[in-house]
């Protein structure tokens, strides 16, 4: 049970006037002990079920949390392959056409070779991030 305590004061700089505000968060689950008892007072069992709803509460924030690095990790494994698949590519490219030289077909060699050499400069100078 979040609290904010808010202070203002009036300040004098030069010959401006400001204010000044302090923001304290109190981002505890429960509240105080002194807080507990007096709920108690009020409705038996409030502390029981403050524990209760607040170890539920719990869980499920581990749970999301947990959902978000899967997802995290996802968009970075999808960002990986996306980089590295023109490598992957040219690297077959260069391949083939060694291959294809080798066996004596220069001009589809040299067309593969072409397409490499398109795909290194399209990964080294066009790729937009």
């Amino acid at each position: 049970m979040a609290k904010q305590v808010r202070e203002r004061e009036l300040q004098k700089l030069g010959k401006n006037l400001g204010i000044r505000e302090i923001v304290t968060n109190d981002d505890n689950s429960l509240p105080s002990p002194e807080e507990l008892e007096k709920y108690e007072k009020v409705f038996q069992g409030a502390t029981k079920w403050m524990m209760e709803t607040t170890t539920k509460e719990q869980l499920h924030r581990h749970m999301q949390e947990s959902k978000k690095i899967k997802m995290m990790n996802a968009v970075v494994l999808s960002q990986v392959a996306k980089d590295l698949f023109p490598y992957i590519i040219l690297i077959i490219l260069i391949a083939l056409s060694a291959f294809l030289l080798l066996k004596g077909k220069s001009i589809e060699g040299s067309v593969f070779g072409g397409a490499g050499l398109a795909v290194l400069i399209k990964c080294l100078f066009f790729n937009k991030k």
